[in-house]
């Protein structure tokens, strides 16, 4: 999914990229209150697995009873929201260099 702003608006549209296509660094992904959910989270967690195998996730929830679903789907970690904040930068930090971590 690419987004893309210019002086007529934003748009949002599905667009095939190469790995030089992208930007280095980290995605992140926030939800707070939309119609977005731990199941869409889930999806771009496999579809970041097919398709940019290299791309480490962490999720972060609330529901920490999909960890073992996200994990299955690829995901290098998953830390609840219950937790203080430096558990996620710690989780955050070992995913980077290839390593797993569940915390819940």
């Amino acid at each position: 999914m690419l987004a893309s702003k210019s002086d007529a608006g934003q748009t949002l549209a599905w667009q095939e990229m190469s790995e030089n296509d992208l930007m280095p660094g980290d995605v992140t992904v926030r939800v707070s209150h939309s119609t977005i959910n731990y199941k869409d989270g889930l999806a771009i967690t496999a579809i970041v697995r097919d398709r940019v195998p290299e791309t480490r996730v962490v999720m972060y929830t609330f529901n920490t009873e999909i960890c073992e679903v996200a994990r299955a789907l690829g995901a290098a970690g998953c830390v609840s929201k219950e937790l203080p904040y430096d558990v996620l930068l710690g989780a955050l930090r070992q995913a980077a260099p290839g390593l797993s971590l569940v915390t819940h």
